[in-house]
C-alpha cells in the first residue's frame, strides 16, 4: 500500500469496533509518508482502519497495523 494508486482487499475474520461487511478494501493515508505497509497473499493482520466508507478504509503502519502471522 505504499503508492496511492495500490488496495488491498481483504476478509474481516473479527472486528473490535462497529460493523465492518466481510470483504473490505484498504488503501494508503492521503499524507502517508513512512507508515505505508505491504499485505503477503495468506498473511493474518491486526488491522486498524479508518473512514466514512466501511466497504473503502484507510490504513498503515502508524495506524497501528501489524502483520500477525501466515495462515
Amino acid at each position: 500500500l505504499k503508492d496511492r494508486g495500490i488496495r488491498a482487499t481483504v476478509a474481516v475474520t473479527e472486528f473490535r469496533k462497529g460493523t465492518p461487511p466481510k470483504i473490505v478494501n484498504l488503501s494508503p493515508p492521503p499524507a502517508q509518508g513512512m507508515c505505508g505497509i505491504h499485505f503477503r497473499l495468506g498473511g493474518t493482520y491486526l488491522v486498524f482502519a479508518s473512514g466514512k466508507n466501511p466497504d473503502e478504509l484507510s490504513t498503515g503502519l502508524c495506524a497501528g497495523t501489524r502483520f500477525i502471522g501466515v495462515d
